[in-house]
Protein backbone atom coordinates (compact mmCIF):
# COMPACT_ATOMS: atom_id res chain seq x y z
CA UNK A 1 0.00 0.00 0.00
CA UNK A 2 1.31 3.39 -0.93
CA UNK A 3 0.28 6.65 0.66
CA UNK A 4 1.17 10.31 0.54
CA UNK A 5 3.64 11.73 3.02
CA UNK A 6 0.86 13.46 4.89
CA UNK A 7 -1.11 10.23 5.20
CA UNK A 8 -4.26 11.81 3.80
CA UNK A 9 -4.62 9.28 1.00
CA UNK A 10 -5.12 5.59 1.52
CA UNK A 11 -4.09 4.39 -1.89
CA UNK A 12 -4.44 0.72 -2.81
CA UNK A 13 -1.97 -0.73 -5.31
CA UNK A 14 0.29 -3.71 -5.86
CA UNK A 15 2.94 -1.29 -7.07
CA UNK A 16 5.39 0.57 -4.90
CA UNK A 17 5.91 3.56 -7.16
CA UNK A 18 8.90 4.91 -5.25
CA UNK A 19 10.69 1.56 -5.42
CA UNK A 20 9.88 0.51 -8.96
CA UNK A 21 9.63 3.69 -10.98
CA UNK A 22 12.67 4.91 -12.86
CA UNK A 23 11.03 8.17 -13.75
CA UNK A 24 12.29 11.37 -12.15
CA UNK A 25 10.17 14.42 -11.31
CA UNK A 26 10.02 17.07 -13.98
CA UNK A 27 11.81 20.31 -13.20
CA UNK A 28 9.55 23.05 -11.94
CA UNK A 29 8.70 25.82 -14.34
CA UNK A 30 8.84 23.84 -17.60
CA UNK A 31 5.67 24.52 -19.51
CA UNK A 32 4.54 25.04 -23.12
CA UNK A 33 1.66 24.30 -25.43
CA UNK A 34 3.70 22.71 -28.22
CA UNK A 35 1.69 20.59 -30.64
CA UNK A 36 4.95 19.17 -32.01
CA UNK A 37 5.53 17.31 -28.74
CA UNK A 38 2.20 15.53 -29.09
CA UNK A 39 2.90 14.63 -32.70
CA UNK A 40 6.45 13.45 -32.00
CA UNK A 41 5.25 11.20 -29.17
CA UNK A 42 2.59 9.67 -31.40
CA UNK A 43 5.03 9.07 -34.25
CA UNK A 44 7.55 7.40 -31.92
CA UNK A 45 4.89 5.02 -30.59
CA UNK A 46 3.79 4.11 -34.12
CA UNK A 47 7.39 3.60 -35.30
CA UNK A 48 8.14 1.39 -32.30
CA UNK A 49 5.04 -0.71 -32.91
CA UNK A 50 5.89 -1.12 -36.61
CA UNK A 51 9.45 -2.15 -35.77
CA UNK A 52 8.29 -4.77 -33.28
CA UNK A 53 5.73 -6.12 -35.75
CA UNK A 54 8.37 -6.41 -38.48
CA UNK A 55 10.59 -8.43 -36.14
CA UNK A 56 7.73 -10.73 -35.23
CA UNK A 57 7.82 -9.67 -31.59
CA UNK A 58 4.59 -10.55 -29.79
CA UNK A 59 4.09 -9.21 -26.30
CA UNK A 60 1.64 -7.35 -24.12
CA UNK A 61 1.46 -3.61 -24.90
CA UNK A 62 3.63 -1.39 -22.74
CA UNK A 63 1.31 0.51 -20.38
CA UNK A 64 1.24 4.28 -20.75
CA UNK A 65 2.08 6.36 -17.70
CA UNK A 66 1.73 9.91 -16.50
CA UNK A 67 4.91 11.76 -15.56
CA UNK A 68 5.99 11.41 -11.93
CA UNK A 69 5.87 14.83 -10.29
CA UNK A 70 6.58 15.81 -6.65
CA UNK A 71 4.04 15.26 -3.90
CA UNK A 72 3.37 18.97 -3.32
CA UNK A 73 2.64 19.68 -7.02
CA UNK A 74 -0.22 18.83 -9.35
CA UNK A 75 0.24 18.04 -13.02
CA UNK A 76 -1.98 20.21 -15.21
CA UNK A 77 -2.19 19.97 -19.02
CA UNK A 78 -1.81 23.49 -20.39
CA UNK A 79 -4.56 22.89 -22.92
CA UNK A 80 -7.14 22.25 -20.18
CA UNK A 81 -6.25 25.37 -18.18
CA UNK A 82 -5.97 28.09 -20.80
CA UNK A 83 -9.63 28.50 -21.60
CA UNK A 84 -13.23 27.95 -20.59
CA UNK A 85 -13.31 24.14 -20.39
CA UNK A 86 -13.47 24.44 -16.58
CA UNK A 87 -15.37 27.67 -16.04
CA UNK A 88 -15.32 30.23 -13.24
CA UNK A 89 -19.12 30.43 -13.07
CA UNK A 90 -20.66 30.29 -9.61
CA UNK A 91 -24.45 30.06 -10.02
CA UNK A 92 -26.39 26.84 -9.50
CA UNK A 93 -27.44 26.37 -13.13
CA UNK A 94 -24.96 24.35 -15.18
CA UNK A 95 -25.38 24.39 -18.93
CA UNK A 96 -25.26 21.30 -21.15
CA UNK A 97 -23.09 21.63 -24.24
CA UNK A 98 -23.69 19.59 -27.40
CA UNK A 99 -20.27 19.89 -28.98
CA UNK A 100 -19.13 23.37 -28.02
CA UNK A 101 -15.84 24.73 -29.31
CA UNK A 102 -14.07 25.96 -26.19
CA UNK A 103 -12.54 29.42 -26.25
CA UNK A 104 -8.87 29.05 -25.37
CA UNK A 105 -5.50 30.75 -25.69
CA UNK A 106 -3.75 27.41 -26.12
CA UNK A 107 -2.37 26.36 -29.51
CA UNK A 108 -5.02 23.66 -29.74
CA UNK A 109 -8.68 23.23 -30.61
CA UNK A 110 -10.98 21.86 -27.91
CA UNK A 111 -14.50 20.60 -28.54
CA UNK A 112 -16.61 19.61 -25.54
CA UNK A 113 -19.86 17.70 -25.11
CA UNK A 114 -21.38 17.28 -21.65
CA UNK A 115 -22.51 19.13 -18.56
CA UNK A 116 -20.65 22.34 -17.78
CA UNK A 117 -17.43 21.74 -15.85
CA UNK A 118 -16.35 24.14 -13.13
CA UNK A 119 -13.56 24.59 -10.61
CA UNK A 120 -14.84 21.91 -8.24
CA UNK A 121 -14.53 19.44 -11.12
CA UNK A 122 -11.04 20.75 -11.85
CA UNK A 123 -9.95 20.15 -8.23
CA UNK A 124 -11.26 16.58 -8.41
CA UNK A 125 -9.55 15.91 -11.75
CA UNK A 126 -6.23 17.33 -10.53
CA UNK A 127 -6.37 15.13 -7.45
CA UNK A 128 -7.24 11.88 -9.21
CA UNK A 129 -4.57 12.52 -11.86
CA UNK A 130 -2.13 13.03 -8.99
CA UNK A 131 -2.97 9.58 -7.66
CA UNK A 132 -2.88 8.03 -11.12
CA UNK A 133 0.72 9.13 -11.66
CA UNK A 134 1.79 6.37 -9.24
CA UNK A 135 0.80 3.51 -11.55
CA UNK A 136 0.62 2.46 -15.21
CA UNK A 137 -2.68 3.42 -16.83
CA UNK A 138 -4.23 0.00 -17.41
CA UNK A 139 -7.73 -1.43 -17.35
CA UNK A 140 -6.74 -3.96 -14.69
CA UNK A 141 -5.38 -1.51 -12.13
CA UNK A 142 -7.85 1.26 -11.22
CA UNK A 143 -6.97 4.10 -8.89
CA UNK A 144 -8.54 3.31 -5.51
CA UNK A 145 -9.06 5.63 -2.55
CA UNK A 146 -11.40 6.33 0.34
CA UNK A 147 -13.89 9.13 -0.18
CA UNK A 148 -12.91 10.52 3.22
CA UNK A 149 -9.25 10.85 2.27
CA UNK A 150 -10.18 12.42 -1.06
CA UNK A 151 -12.35 15.07 0.58
CA UNK A 152 -9.52 15.84 2.99
CA UNK A 153 -7.09 16.29 0.13
CA UNK A 154 -9.26 18.68 -1.89
CA UNK A 155 -10.04 20.62 1.29
CA UNK A 156 -13.79 20.09 1.39
CA UNK A 157 -15.90 19.67 4.51
CA UNK A 158 -16.42 16.08 5.65
CA UNK A 159 -20.19 15.58 5.60
CA UNK A 160 -22.90 13.83 3.63
CA UNK A 161 -23.49 16.79 1.35
CA UNK A 162 -19.86 16.88 0.25
CA UNK A 163 -19.76 13.10 -0.29
CA UNK A 164 -22.66 13.60 -2.72
CA UNK A 165 -20.90 16.61 -4.23
CA UNK A 166 -17.81 14.47 -4.87
CA UNK A 167 -19.90 11.76 -6.55
CA UNK A 168 -21.50 14.38 -8.80
CA UNK A 169 -18.09 15.72 -9.84
CA UNK A 170 -16.92 12.25 -10.80
CA UNK A 171 -20.16 11.65 -12.70
CA UNK A 172 -19.59 14.84 -14.74
CA UNK A 173 -15.98 13.91 -15.46
CA UNK A 174 -17.13 10.53 -16.79
CA UNK A 175 -20.24 11.64 -18.72
CA UNK A 176 -18.53 13.84 -21.29
CA UNK A 177 -16.63 13.79 -24.54
CA UNK A 178 -13.69 16.12 -25.06
CA UNK A 179 -11.51 16.44 -28.14
CA UNK A 180 -8.15 18.15 -27.76
CA UNK A 181 -6.72 18.53 -31.25
CA UNK A 182 -3.24 19.78 -32.09
CA UNK A 183 -1.35 20.22 -35.36
CA UNK A 184 -4.46 20.37 -37.49
CA UNK A 185 -6.03 17.38 -35.80
CA UNK A 186 -3.06 15.03 -36.29
CA UNK A 187 -2.39 14.69 -32.56
CA UNK A 188 -4.20 15.10 -29.26
CA UNK A 189 -6.79 13.25 -27.20
CA UNK A 190 -10.42 12.28 -27.70
CA UNK A 191 -12.52 10.66 -25.00
CA UNK A 192 -13.96 11.30 -21.57
CA UNK A 193 -11.76 12.93 -18.95
CA UNK A 194 -12.34 9.90 -16.71
CA UNK A 195 -13.18 6.59 -18.37
CA UNK A 196 -15.11 4.97 -15.52
CA UNK A 197 -16.00 5.49 -11.86
CA UNK A 198 -17.41 3.07 -9.27
CA UNK A 199 -18.56 3.84 -5.77
CA UNK A 200 -21.15 1.05 -5.42
CA UNK A 201 -20.93 -2.69 -6.02
CA UNK A 202 -23.26 -4.72 -8.23
CA UNK A 203 -25.74 -5.03 -5.36
CA UNK A 204 -25.90 -1.28 -4.79
CA UNK A 205 -23.83 -1.29 -1.60
CA UNK A 206 -21.35 1.54 -1.08
CA UNK A 207 -17.73 0.55 -1.63
CA UNK A 208 -15.24 1.25 1.13
CA UNK A 209 -12.81 2.34 -1.57
CA UNK A 210 -13.92 4.11 -4.71
CA UNK A 211 -12.42 3.15 -8.06
CA UNK A 212 -11.49 5.28 -11.06
CA UNK A 213 -10.20 4.21 -14.48
CA UNK A 214 -8.52 6.41 -17.09
CA UNK A 215 -8.21 5.91 -20.81
CA UNK A 216 -4.44 5.35 -21.16
CA UNK A 217 -4.39 7.73 -24.14
CA UNK A 218 -4.93 10.64 -21.76
CA UNK A 219 -1.18 10.44 -21.17
CA UNK A 220 -0.94 12.22 -24.53
CA UNK A 221 -1.88 15.44 -22.72
CA UNK A 222 1.25 15.11 -20.57
CA UNK A 223 3.97 15.00 -23.21
CA UNK A 224 7.13 16.98 -22.58
CA UNK A 225 6.52 20.74 -22.33
CA UNK A 226 2.72 20.42 -22.69
CA UNK A 227 1.87 20.50 -18.99
CA UNK A 228 2.59 22.55 -15.88
CA UNK A 229 3.37 21.68 -12.28
CA UNK A 230 0.88 23.61 -10.16
CA UNK A 231 1.52 24.61 -6.55
CA UNK A 232 -1.21 22.64 -4.77
CA UNK A 233 -0.88 24.46 -1.44
CA UNK A 234 -1.68 27.76 -3.18
CA UNK A 235 -4.85 26.37 -4.73
CA UNK A 236 -6.02 24.92 -1.41
CA UNK A 237 -5.32 28.23 0.31
CA UNK A 238 -7.56 30.04 -2.17
CA UNK A 239 -10.51 27.85 -1.15
CA UNK A 240 -13.60 26.82 -3.09
CA UNK A 241 -15.62 29.99 -2.54
CA UNK A 242 -13.73 31.97 -5.17
CA UNK A 243 -14.02 30.05 -8.45
CA UNK A 244 -12.59 32.93 -10.47
CA UNK A 245 -9.46 33.00 -8.27
CA UNK A 246 -9.14 29.24 -8.77
CA UNK A 247 -9.49 29.62 -12.53
CA UNK A 248 -6.90 32.42 -12.57
CA UNK A 249 -4.54 30.29 -10.50
CA UNK A 250 -4.71 27.47 -13.07
CA UNK A 251 -4.49 29.84 -16.03
CA UNK A 252 -1.58 31.90 -14.70
CA UNK A 253 0.28 28.80 -13.51
CA UNK A 254 0.74 27.84 -17.17
CA UNK A 255 2.39 31.18 -18.03
CA UNK A 256 5.91 32.01 -16.89
CA UNK A 257 5.46 35.71 -17.70
CA UNK A 258 1.76 36.48 -18.30
CA UNK A 259 1.04 39.03 -21.01
CA UNK A 260 -1.48 41.85 -20.42
CA UNK A 261 -5.02 40.69 -21.21
CA UNK A 262 -8.17 42.79 -21.30
CA UNK A 263 -10.87 42.47 -18.68
CA UNK A 264 -13.34 41.50 -21.41
CA UNK A 265 -11.03 38.74 -22.64
CA UNK A 266 -10.67 37.35 -19.13
CA UNK A 267 -14.45 37.23 -18.87
CA UNK A 268 -14.63 35.19 -22.09
CA UNK A 269 -11.73 32.85 -21.30
CA UNK A 270 -12.99 32.09 -17.79
CA UNK A 271 -16.54 31.35 -18.89
CA UNK A 272 -17.86 33.86 -16.35
CA UNK A 273 -21.54 34.68 -16.76
CA UNK A 274 -21.69 38.31 -15.63
CA UNK A 275 -23.46 40.33 -18.31
CA UNK A 276 -22.10 43.53 -16.82
CA UNK A 277 -18.40 44.06 -17.54
CA UNK A 278 -18.25 46.43 -14.57
CA UNK A 279 -19.56 43.68 -12.31
CA UNK A 280 -17.03 41.20 -13.63
CA UNK A 281 -14.23 43.74 -13.23
CA UNK A 282 -15.00 43.99 -9.51
CA UNK A 283 -14.96 40.20 -9.13
CA UNK A 284 -11.74 40.00 -11.12
CA UNK A 285 -10.00 42.52 -8.85
CA UNK A 286 -11.12 40.59 -5.76
CA UNK A 287 -9.88 37.31 -7.28
CA UNK A 288 -6.49 38.80 -8.18
CA UNK A 289 -6.15 40.16 -4.66
CA UNK A 290 -6.88 36.68 -3.33
CA UNK A 291 -4.03 35.30 -5.45
CA UNK A 292 -1.73 38.01 -4.14
CA UNK A 293 -2.70 37.15 -0.57
CA UNK A 294 -1.99 33.47 -1.33
CA UNK A 295 1.53 34.38 -2.45
CA UNK A 296 1.14 33.54 -6.12
CA UNK A 297 1.27 37.13 -7.36
CA UNK A 298 3.67 39.85 -6.31
CA UNK A 299 1.40 42.51 -7.76
CA UNK A 300 -1.31 43.28 -10.28
CA UNK A 301 -2.84 46.34 -11.90
CA UNK A 302 -5.82 47.05 -14.12
CA UNK A 303 -4.92 49.99 -16.39
CA UNK A 304 -6.98 51.08 -19.40
CA UNK A 305 -8.93 47.86 -18.88
CA UNK A 306 -5.82 45.74 -19.43
CA UNK A 307 -4.81 43.39 -16.61
CA UNK A 308 -1.10 43.37 -15.74
CA UNK A 309 0.17 40.74 -13.30
CA UNK A 310 3.58 40.08 -11.79
CA UNK A 311 3.99 36.50 -10.63
CA UNK A 312 5.76 35.71 -7.39
CA UNK A 313 9.17 34.09 -7.55
CA UNK A 314 9.44 30.41 -6.57
CA UNK A 315 10.20 29.98 -2.89
CA UNK A 316 13.17 27.86 -1.89
CA UNK A 317 12.61 25.14 0.68
CA UNK A 318 13.87 26.06 4.13
CA UNK A 319 16.89 24.16 5.34
CA UNK A 320 16.51 22.15 8.53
Amino acid sequence: MASTESGNFELVSDLDSDATSTRSPRAKGTRTSSSASLLDATEKLLASAANRKAKGVVSAPVPLELPLWPEDKRGLPNSLARGALFTAAKDNNREYFKGMKVLTLANVDIVYKGEELRQDDMSVLLTILHLARQRPLTKDDPVQFTAYSFLKEVGWTINGQEYKHLQECFDRLVANQVKVLADGGKAGYAGSLIQSFEWRDSEGKSLSRWKVWFDPKIAGLFTQDSYTLMEWAERKKIGQRSPLALWLHSFLSTHREPIPISVAKYRELSGAKEKSLAGFRLRLKAALQRLKDAGMLDDFEIRNDLVYVVKGRPRLAKKA
